[in-house]
Parts: structure tokens; sequence; C-alpha cells
């Protein structure tokens, strides 16, 4: 057992002594590159933090070495750095390099400019602008501020640290303004010899009296169309219809949407959201003083007539023999006393979910009008040019009882859509997009300062290339749910209130309804809204 062991210890030295004595050869570095922080091709004197400087080693075979600790060597222009950092203090071109262990790095260049002498413009960044394109505020808005500095070609120029902002006469930290007051607000940058503002029009919310109108539904008689994908006829949609106005949380939906309180955090998706001060409730009495067997209700007997085609043809016989009856209908059923709703066969070939017309403002009802009427582009802005009502009867049209429950099929989408659109056609709103293709028009064609500025009905963003999800009720685009009105929407909303031709409204409760083409004393920038697809 001794003699084992001490066999064992022996070997043991002999190997420890020959791993001492055997040298490791040290691994040569072949290639030396200069590394720099990304984006840092161009430095900007008083705006750029210092570039901290590495070096990437490898060896002849192309390997990376890793865990060098020897020394490294940096130049500038030929001189040498005191240390692994670069922080020119001059504008022009410096050639950086490094050496290790007397192997040279290839040059890198980097530019210095001096901003004061580059900058050609100032602006004034506004991430409130940015996602709503608006410049339409209210009260305790914030309207997220950045400076941005651009050289003529349009390059951006960093700027942060010399940037200053003045609101109300005195410097302040962008993110903390507030636009907390009514009123113009404007705020002031300035950088480098440069001057930019952002003027906003701060509007503090306001009150009017709660107008209810009386809605008075009028059900076709059914057709013969199955809707795709379901064994729902137009009898059983019909049906449905008429039953869900038993139901007192139908209103209460649309009552919810048109006082601003569908959607509890609206403000969050666009502070320009706004109370209409508009209620609506079902009707209780015929034009003849009955009660009506149900409220709100009233059994036609009469339809469209159906059509093959992709064009429905409405200078038939039989179509014109339906137009009269509804002229007649509207007759009977005075716009004054009731807000018409025609609820119609479905037919693919009418291309509009929902129609609405109605007619313009009486001028000798101005003083009346909410001030801030006058002031929106609408009144001087006609985006229609010459589709002027037919005539001074608002009436809402529905292709389908379908639509009638909310824009779809019980099964597929509950969320209101072409009813509330309507409506806001028959108290003046145009679509939020108006007639715009583009964005290049200041109030893309509506009229508005607030709404969400759009081009046309079929985009996903906003002016401003900024993704955007459609909930104004006035646009077509389907995103979920539409749900609410804007500032501006409302001002032209009240203005119809109060002085808008054959609305049943407190002014217009007890007169005749006067069915002629708008004259040169009315506010005339209505037309029919013909409103594709599901609103």
């Amino acid at each position: 057992m001794i003699i084992r062991k001490s066999i064992i210890l022996c070997l043991y030295v002999m190997l420890v002594s020959c791993s001492t004595l055997r040298e490791i050869p040290a691994v040569k570095i072949a290639t030396v590159t200069v590394k720099l922080p990304a984006s840092s091709s161009i430095f900007w004197l008083g705006e750029s933090e210092p570039l901290p400087l590495s070096v990437e080693l490898k060896d002849a075979q192309g390997n990376l070495i890793s865990g060098y600790n020897g020394t490294v060597t940096y130049f500038s222009n030929g001189k040498t750095l005191p240390n692994s950092t670069f922080d020119p203090s001059t504008e022009g071109v410096y050639t950086l390099k490094a050496m290790v262990e007397s192997v040279e790095s290839a040059v890198v260049s980097v530019t210095v400019k001096d901003p004061q002498k580059e900058m050609e413009r100032l602006e004034l960044r506004s991430g409130f602008y940015y996602r709503y394109a608006v410049w339409h505020v209210p009260v305790n808005t914030w309207p997220d501020v950045v400076p941005k500095g651009y050289d003529k070609a349009g390059n951006e120029i960093p700027i942060g640290k010399k940037a200053k902002v003045q609101f109300r006469g005195k410097e302040a930290v962008p993110s903390s303004i507030q636009l907390n007051q009514p009123g113009k607000e404007t705020i002031i940058g300035s950088a480098y010899g440069k001057q930019a503002e952002l003027t906003f029009q701060v509007r503090a919310p306001r009150t009017f009296d709660i107008v209810r109108i009386p809605l008075m539904f009028h059900f076709c008689q059914a057709g013969d169309y199955t809707y795709p994908n379901s064994s729902e006829t137009d009898e059983t949609m019909r049906k449905k219809g008429i039953e869900a106005l038993k139901n007192e949380n139908y209103l209460k939906v649309l009552n919810r949407i048109f006082r601003n309180r569908y959607e509890a955090d609206i403000a969050a998706h666009d502070p320009n959201a706004h109370d209409t001060f508009i209620e609506f409730y079902l009707a209780e009495t015929d034009p003849d003083g009955k009660p009506l067997p149900q409220k709100g209700v009233n059994l036609l007997d009469f339809k469209r007539p159906a059509q093959a085609g992709s064009t429905y043809d409405w200078n038939t016989p039989e179509a014109k023999e339906y137009t009269q009856k509804i002229e007649n209908l509207v007759k009977r059923w005075n716009p004054n006393e009731y807000l018409n709703i025609l609820v119609e066969p479905a037919a693919l070939n009418i291309p509009y979910a929902g129609a609405a017309g109605g007619g313009g403002l009486d001028v000798a009802r101005k003083e009346a009008v909410p001030k801030e009427f006058f002031e929106l582009p609408i009144v001087n802005f006609n985006p229609y040019g010459t589709f002027y009502a037919k005539s001074n009867a608002p009436l809402i049209r529905l292709n389908g009882f379908a639509q009638f429950l909310w824009g779809g099929l019980p099964t597929v989408d509950k969320i209101p859509t072409t009813i509330p659109h309507e409506l806001g056609h028959i108290f003046g709103l145009p679509h939020t997009f108006g007639l715009a293709s583009n964005c290049t028009d200041a109030i893309h064609s509506d009229g508005l300062w607030d709404t969400p500025t759009c081009a046309n009905d079929k985009v996903t963003v906003n002016c401003e290339t900024v993704p955007f999800v459609q909930k104004n009720l006035m646009s077509y685009l389907y995103s979920g749910q539409k749900v609410y009105f804007t500032y501006d929407q409302v001002t032209v909303m009240r203005a119809r209130i109060e002085a808008g031709f054959n609305l049943p409204t407190p002014r217009n409760r007890g007169k005749l309804f006067t069915n002629s083409v708008a004259q040169p004393d009315v506010y005339s920038f209505g037309c029919v809204h013909n409103c594709s697809g599901n609103h």
C-alpha cells in the first residue's frame, strides 16, 4: 500500500513539472477595426455626447479575439488621443484609427458639424397634433411639445440641449405645458438663432339645454330577400326590428352615444369628444293625436319594388309610385313633429346602407344659433358643390331591416352604426373626410376644425400618417366602435336644433311642414348623403 501511494505521488509531481515547463503560444493579432457607436457618422458640437471608441480584434483565420487587456492607442487626424473617447471642439472631417501591438487599423471618418451654421429651420412638433392633426383642443390638453431642427436638405439636427421653449412669457419644460384655460395659447421655441411657434385654440366644455327628439319608425312590408350566410329573411328581420323597439335599452344605447357616454374613456381616444345634449324618445301618438299601438312604430301597407341587376332604377313606374308614397308619408307625418325613419326591404342594388337628407338653416333665427357656428369653415365652404337637398324634408332611409338592428345581423354586430350616423347627417354633419382624396386642403373637406383629418373613407392613418382608429360617428371605415361626435360637430348640430327647418325641435313644434327648395335666405350647405358599406 505504501509503495503504490509513492508511485502515484511521483507521477503527479512529474505531470506538474511538465506543465510548468511548457510555453503556451500567444494568439497573434492580424487585424484591428475601430468600432463607433451606431449612428455616429455625424458629431454635432454642443449636442452629441462624447463618442466611446473600441476595437475589434481578429487572428489570421478571421476569428474574433476576446478578452484582450493590452494597450490600445487611438489617433484622431494623426494625433494620439489621451483616452478612448472622441470629443472634438471644432467642426470638420476627422479620421480615426487605432494601433494594437504594432498592428494598425483602417481609418474611419466622422464629420463634425456646428448646429449654429447648419440649421435652416426650427419646428415645434406637437404630439397632440401629430396624433389628431387638429389645433383646436379642449381645456386641460397636454400639447406634448418637442423642438425639432432641420438643415437645408430637410435632415433633422439634434437640438435638445440648446433648444428653449417659452409659454405665457416664461421659459418652460415642454413636457410640463398644460393648456388649462380657454382662448388662444401660443408656445414659442428657439434654438441656434431660429424661432418657431405653435398656436392652439383652447375651448372650454359647454352645456346646452337638453333637447328631446321624437323618433318615428315606418316599417315597409317585407320583401323576398334572404340574408347571406344566414337563415334570416326580410320578414324575420322586420319582426325583430319591431320587437327591438319594445326594449328600452334600444334607445338608451342611442342616447348614451349622443350624450358622449357610450365609452367611458373616449376622451383618451379623442379629447375633442363632446356631449350633444340631444336625446331621443319614441313618438306616442299619430298625426291625429291617437295613441300608437306601439310607440314609435308605423306599419306601412306597401314596400319598395324589387328589381334585378346591380343598379336600382328609380325611373320605373313602380319606383316612381313608391317615391310618391314616401312623399305622402312625410307630408302626413309632419317633420316638425316627428323625426321620420323609413325602414325598407333589403336590396343589393341600392348603393347605401342608410341615406339622409335635410334642409338648411333659417336666417331669421340667426341670433339663436351659437356664435361659434359662424366661425366654422363649413358656413362659407360648400364641399358638395350643387348637390343640395331636393327638399327641406329630413328623412332617414335604411336599406334593409338589418340596418335597423344597429347595422348588421344580430349574430354579427350589436354596436350602433347606421342610425346614429344618419342622425348626424339630419343635424347637418358631413362625413369627416368630406369629399377629399388627399390631405392637401386645410379643413379636409368637411368644414370643421377638430374632426379626425383622414383623406377619404378608406384610410387607416390620419393626415400626419399616424395609424388612426375610426371612432367618429361621421366616418365610414368600420373599426369596431364608432361612438362619438366632436366639439365642432356638436356646434353644427346645435345650429340645426336652434334654426333648422322641419325638425321636431322645441322651436318648430306646432309649425306646418314646408316642402320647398332652399331659398337664398337659407344656409343650405346640406345634401343627400348616400352612405355605402355598412354605415
